[in-house]
């Protein structure tokens, strides 16, 4: 007479792979498309932050702030398009489980459209984009870091 043990784990192997292909495929369905036809605001500085995703479990929301003022708060794979005056930023993120914050200046300029990443912490100083903006880095703490598009 045959065993049904090996046919109950079988049961609980496909229930557990079930399980972890609908739970990928939820993830899936949340990613946010990524505007690339920002329409520009002329006497404007439009700012795109996005958060990709990354293999930094647990790293939360990034809260973003732009010369102090809260703009937007990223969970991966979420996007904000923030319209400002031009002049002078010092843009800044902080959250995630790691204390302390990244901050960023740099010069918006009338009309133009910038396209900036939100990513978890990893190396701390990276190697600039080409292209604008060039961002100074003032601190470079915490679990997040900002990074051009």
């Amino acid at each position: 007479m045959p065993s049904s043990r090996p046919i109950a784990s079988m049961g609980m192997f496909g229930l557990l792979a079930a399980g972890l292909v609908a739970g990928l495929g939820g993830c899936l369905e949340r990613r946010a498309a990524v505007p690339t036809d920002i329409p520009r605001i002329e006497d404007s500085v439009q700012i795109l932050l996005y958060r990709p995703s990354d293999l930094s479990l647990g790293s939360g929301t990034a809260v973003v702030s732009i010369n102090g003022a809260e703009v937007a708060s990223l969970e991966s794979t979420q996007h904000k398009i923030v319209t400002l005056p031009p002049g002078n930023m010092e843009i800044s993120v902080t959250g995630g489980l790691r204390p302390g914050r990244y901050v960023a200046t740099f010069t918006g300029a009338k009309g133009k459209v910038y396209r900036l990443a939100v990513r978890g912490g990893g190396e701390r100083f990276t190697r600039g984009a080409p292209g604008e903006p060039r961002l100074n880095v003032i601190q470079s703490d915490g679990s997040f870091k900002i990074e051009k598009l």
